[in-house]
């Protein structure tokens, strides 16, 4: 049996309570036990690369940079 964690980051583009509406950025990671963390890219097609703790925080934080500049461009 293969254990494994998934997880989402997502950021919104509109103002649902819930969080939830189609559209908007996604990061989308797996975790393997005793084989590692991987990125999920999709596009045309899914694509799985090998993620480290750097890399994985790297994209969030240009996930939260992006949106925190898109949030204060709609308030102006």
């Amino acid at each position: 049996m293969i254990a494994a964690t998934y997880a989402e980051f997502r950021e919104a583009t509109g103002p649902a309570l819930d969080g939830f509406q189609e559209g908007g950025t996604i990061l989308q990671l797996i975790d393997y036990t005793d084989d590692g963390r991987y990125l999920i890219h999709e596009g045309e097609r899914i694509e799985v690369t090998p993620a480290t703790t750097d890399r994985i925080n790297a994209h969030l934080q240009r996930l939260i940079t992006e949106e925190t500049e898109r949030a204060r461009q709609s308030v102006w």
